[in-house]
C-alpha cells in the first residue's frame, strides 16, 4: 500500500494555487504540475481519508485529458 499524500510541498516549484484536493505548480510560462492529494473533500464519505482516492482521481483526469485531446 502507498502512503497516502494530504500535501505536497514542491520548494523547487512556485504554488499557484492549493485547493480541496490538489495542488497546482507553475514549471514554467506554458506548463503546470497537478499534484492530486489525499485531502478529505465534499465527496469523502464519513470524514476519512481514502488513500486511494488521489491515484483514482488523477486516473479519471487522464482519461478525460485523453479524451479531450482526441476530439
Amino acid at each position: 500500500m502507498n502512503t497516502p499524500l494530504f500535501e505536497s510541498n514542491l520548494k523547487s516549484l512556485k504554488l499557484r494555487h492549493r485547493g480541496k484536493v490538489r495542488d497546482i505548480y507553475d514549471i514554467d510560462d506554458r506548463h503546470m504540475l497537478i499534484v492530486t492529494t489525499d485531502r478529505l473533500s465534499a465527496s469523502t464519505c464519513a470524514g476519512r481519508p481514502d488513500p486511494g482516492k488521489g491515484a483514482m482521481l488523477t486516473a479519471m483526469s487522464n482519461f478525460w485529458f485523453w479524451r479531450a485531446r482526441a476530439s
